[in-house]
């Protein structure tokens, strides 16, 4: 998995709308009439302003909101009677002569991914919350109106404008183009040496947000390999779409290791062929030796001299240590028919000692090609590959997958684990 991690500004985007929701509202300095009863006209007077919108995130939603602070007071047109005009008598207020009442207003925007690899957005008004609201209600003069109508055009405005710029801002198709064009490119290690990535897949994790900034992972699901020979010809594999789940974790190379028989037998010869071996107070001399494969298992012939002669065999499963890159013997053990041999005509042979020590000299070191795969990868994986594209990574560690027999030798197979990322400019 190479992963390419997104990383958007929702600070500049909704600096937009900040500019676009009225900072504060006031009725005119004359009364405004809102209704009229048996006395006469009933009026208002009140002013609502704002802080700046604050940004916070959960999960996938942002919330752009503000504190709002207002007072109210309405009144009664009275007529002066004999003299004629009227005054305004005040019948009820809040927010004046005390601190101002206080709510809340906002924005809330939803984010979506699409598989044509665009994050969109959807925005809508948040209900008003009152913390300590006014309790002016003579008259059905509700001021939950009153604040509301304060900003809500505005408002709807600033949603309009969000929706509108992520619509620009949040096609990422040309970050996976770059991307998926570059992993399908052969990076080379050495001389003859490539490195195919081979894409196939491409997810996207939720989103994260913190601050004024917003995240996300695009996953490019790959199976990675080590080519040898001339540049093999670039994958024209088209970009998938884009797909919403996790996107996993880790870059796992296979690479391949070859030791031939020939070597093998080489390393064995030299390594017991003409030891001594003491075995319970007999000695054993190991006058030849050979390998080879025998369907999944190998077959070790030994030759023998001292106070046991004959030639007796051995079986073992192949495996691979990659902290030592040396391919083993796992359960090596005598074969059947030398075990019953051996029961009847020199049962000391049976000792764990002698089997012991050809198990531990029965080692080979495998060909220099993965110890020189792990080198190559670390430099290829931290390079700027083109102006547009950064790679960062490391390797972890070598993991055996398995050991194989071939008609000639030996074949290890193992993955080469790590990370990957793509910083695109």
């Amino acid at each position: 998995m190479v992963l390419v991690p997104v990383t958007m500004n929702m600070g500049a985007l909704f600096a937009e709308v900040e500019r676009t929701v009225p900072r504060t509202r006031r009725a005119s300095g004359a009364w405004t009439v809102v209704d009229d009863n048996p006395v006469g006209e009933v009026g208002v007077k009140y002013e609502v302003w704002r802080d700046p919108l604050q940004l916070a995130f959960q999960g996938a939603t942002l919330t752009a909101s503000a504190k709002v602070y207002y007072w109210m007071e309405v009144a009664q047109k009275i007529p002066k009677p004999f003299v004629g005009g009227a005054f305004w008598q005040s019948l009820a207020s809040c927010g004046r002569g005390e601190p101002p009442r206080q709510a809340v207003a906002g924005l809330r925007t939803s984010f979506t991914w699409r598989p044509d690899w665009r994050l969109t957005s959807t925005t809508s008004l948040l209900p008003i919350s009152f913390l300590n609201k006014c309790e002016v209600t003579l008259l059905n003069i509700d001021v939950t109106d009153r604040v509301k109508d304060a900003f809500e055009t505005g408002l709807r405005q600033g949603a309009a404008i969000a929706d509108d710029r992520m619509r620009g801002l949040g096609d990422f198709r040309r970050y996976g183009e770059l991307a998926w064009r570059q992993l399908l490119e052969p990076v080379r290690l050495d001389d003859d040496l490539w490195l195919m990535m081979e894409p196939s897949a491409a997810y996207v994790s939720s989103l994260n947000g913190s601050g004024d900034r917003v995240t996300a992972t695009i996953g490019l699901t790959a199976l990675p390999r080590v080519v040898y020979g001339p540049r093999p010809a670039p994958s024209m594999r088209p970009l998938p779409k884009l797909e919403t789940r996790g996107t996993g974790e880790g870059l796992h190379v296979m690479v391949e290791g070859d030791l031939p028989f020939a070597d093998a037998n080489r390393e064995l010869v030299n390594a017991i062929v003409g030891r001594t071996f003491t075995v319970t107070g007999h000695d054993v001399n190991v006058v030849s030796a050979s390998l080879w494969g025998a369907g999944d298992q190998v077959v070790v012939q030994l030759g023998l001299t001292g106070d046991i002669r004959g030639t007796i065999y051995f079986v073992g499963s192949p495996a691979y240590d990659p902290a030592s890159n040396m391919l083993y013997l796992r359960d090596l053990d005598y074969s059947l028919e030398t075990r019953t041999a051996l029961a009847t005509i020199a049962d000391w042979m049976n000792h764990e000692g002698f089997r012991q020590s050809i198990a531990e000299q029965a080692r080979f070191p495998l060909s220099d090609h993965i110890s020189e795969v792990k080198a190559r990868l670390d430099a290829a994986m931290n390079q700027t590959y083109g102006a547009n594209i950064a790679a960062h990574g490391r390797v972890s560690a070598i993991r055996p997958v398995g050991v194989y027999l071939t008609a000639t030798g030996f074949k290890a197979r193992v993955a080469i684990d790590g990370s990957l990322s793509l910083e695109i400019r």
